[in-house]
């Protein structure tokens, strides 16, 4: 027995199929015969067909009658056979307009006339084709609406990447901002750690010295007093530098301030070519050297303390390289002998001296304003051609107790001029200078103190190309020119100087600045560790304070808002 393999259309035969299993009649002896064999998923016998087929429903009542009549017509046998090649063909039931029709058609005795087709099998040839073509037409729809849901899956894709690539530039400029952060807030952090391990020291000697004194039991109430009085004020010290750490970590905000201090810190954190540890040691002996020779703290005073202690910690490697903020620095008093003046000698180490030349200018308020500026200009003439590696300040001192006769006027003069010219001092000097790069931060602090100590007024805008105004008195701003002038520099010159007879009015009227400020506009990174300033933003600070002007003179250009 063979089967056709076609699929049934619905399961009403499988209920009857067990009891007609084993001895069902074929309804049509030449299918029953045929190649292909098996049989079909009829209704049983004793029904009509017409009433099992599907699609009454269909029918409109008008033609209801004619319908029936075309199955009246028929034969059961005729419409079986008819039925079962229909099935075998289509692989599928007729519906009841459907079987009509093909009933009127169909010619089921020549089939196996090959030499023509019947017209039930072209139109069960038609019908093939007809579903075939249905589901091609429905499959082309479904290409096409694939491909349209493609195209706008591509648009999509295509503007959500563009999206994504942007967001991707955006987390990446955060990310290096992030790290530019962590890294200053790291340095912070160990600096702070500094400050508290020395403030708890100090805390803890003093808790110290108490235990010590109560135990002896040989100090008076009024020591131990004193010692609670010292104890709160250091509580209150560490109050206040508590409040200190908070106020500045609240002062983060500004973004290019903070960037631009960062990439400072990272100029001034690179490796010198010199030995510094070695250099540093011979500073701290140096230091020593004239301690021993000027013990009275009237003749030589140290600018900040605690600069020994932390270069100390660097050469026992308690703290790293970038972490040495300070440098040594001092003020020294010399009396040469011969003369009743007084000379002070303020003086600078960098790191790398005595490889590098130090910073020393002198203050003598006797001597005229002309002597002053040949004095430190010879003085700093000696210092560049001295060798290098060795310390000098000796050598400095030695100088000027040797020369200073060369530059003292006579007693009427001495008692004279410079009184008049402190007194008398009518002109106001404006100095623009220009440097080729202004990053060390030893050199922007001297930059602010030095005008401050000289009542200048002003600005200095670090970076690259560096830039400094300062107006003020003239012989202030003259002196101040001479200490920038001393210190290393690969370029530094004086690009416009203004001055001003003011007369005995108010200096403070005349001036185009109120204090001494150092300005950060816009940072942008250059190349390796340089950086540089809007100068669009430069330009408009000038011009708000009537000194626009002066940008065609620094850069040879009419400057822009928005360079």
């Amino acid at each position: 027995m063979h089967r056709t393999g076609c699929p049934p259309v619905n399961a009403d035969h499988l209920y009857t199929f067990k009891q007609h299993m084993d001895n069902f009649p074929h309804p049509c002896p030449t299918v029953a015969n045929s190649i292909a064999g098996g049989t079909f998923p009829t209704p049983s016998p004793p029904q009509p067909i017409s009433q099992n087929l599907h699609g009454w429903a269909d029918v409109n009542p008008q033609n209801q009658a004619s319908v029936q009549a075309i199955f009246n017509h028929f034969s059961q046998e005729d419409q079986q056979h008819a039925y079962n090649h229909f099935f075998q063909k289509l692989h599928r039931a007729p519906k009841v307009l459907e079987f009509s029709r093909f009933l009127l058609i169909y010619e089921g005795n020549d089939l196996t006339d090959t030499s023509h087709k019947t017209l039930g099998q072209l139109y069960l040839e038609n019908e093939e084709f007809r579903e075939t073509l249905n589901r091609h037409l429905r499959s082309i729809g479904l290409l096409e609406q694939m491909l349209s849901s493609k195209d706008v899956m591509i648009q999509v894709l295509g503007q959500s990447s563009t999206a994504n690539i942007r967001k991707i530039n955006d987390l990446q400029t955060q990310k290096l901002n992030l790290q530019r952060i962590l890294c200053k807030v790291q340095q912070d952090k160990a600096q702070l750690q500094l400050d508290h391990n020395s403030l708890q020291q100090e805390h803890t000697q003093c808790l110290t010295e108490l235990e010590d004194e109560r135990k002896d039991k040989q100090v008076s109430q009024h020591r131990c007093q004193q010692l609670q009085t010292d104890n709160q004020a250091l509580q209150n010290e560490i109050t206040r530098q508590t409040e200190t750490i908070t106020d500045m970590q609240t002062k983060k905000g500004q973004l290019s301030s903070f960037v631009f201090m960062q990439m400072s810190l990272e100029m001034d954190g690179f490796q010198p070519g010199c030995d510094v540890e070695a250099m540093l040691e011979l500073q701290m002996s140096e230091v020593e050297m004239l301690t021993s020779m000027f013990p009275n703290k009237s003749e030589f005073s140290l600018d900040d303390p605690t600069a020994p202690q932390n270069i100390k910690s660097f050469l026992s490697g308690q703290i790293k390289y970038e972490y040495l903020h300070q440098r040594l620095g001092f003020s020294l008093r010399v009396h040469p002998e011969g003369t009743q003046l007084s000379v002070e000698l303020v003086c600078t180490f960098p790191h790398e001296y005595p490889q590098a030349a130090p910073n020393v200018f002198t203050r003598c308020p006797s001597m005229s304003k002309e002597n002053h500026r040949k004095l430190n200009e010879d003085m700093h003439e000696f210092i560049q051609n001295l060798d290098r590696g060795e310390i000098c300040m000796y050598s400095v001192i030695e100088w000027i107790q040797d020369n200073i006769d060369n530059y003292v006027q006579s007693s009427q003069e001495s008692d004279s001029t410079p009184d008049k010219e402190v007194q008398y001092d009518t002109v106001l000097s404006r100095l623009w200078i220009y440097s080729h790069h202004i990053f060390s931060k030893f050199k922007r602090r001297d930059i602010l103190d030095w005008a401050e100590e000289l009542k200048l007024t002003g600005f200095s805008l670090p970076g690259k190309p560096g830039v400094i105004c300062a107006e003020g008195y003239s012989r202030n701003v003259e002196d101040y020119w001479h200490r920038l002038r001393g210190m290393n520099w690969k370029r530094i010159v004086i690009r416009e100087k203004e001055e001003e007879d003011i007369g005995e009015d108010d200096i403070d009227k005349h001036r185009k600045f109120s204090k001494f400020e150092e300005k950060v506009f816009g940072v942008r990174g250059g190349k390796g560790r340089e950086y540089h300033m809007d100068f669009g933003q430069l330009h408009s600070y000038l011009e708000e304070h009537q000194s626009g002007h002066i940008f065609s003179i620094y850069f040879g250009v009419d400057g822009k808002n928005n360079l």
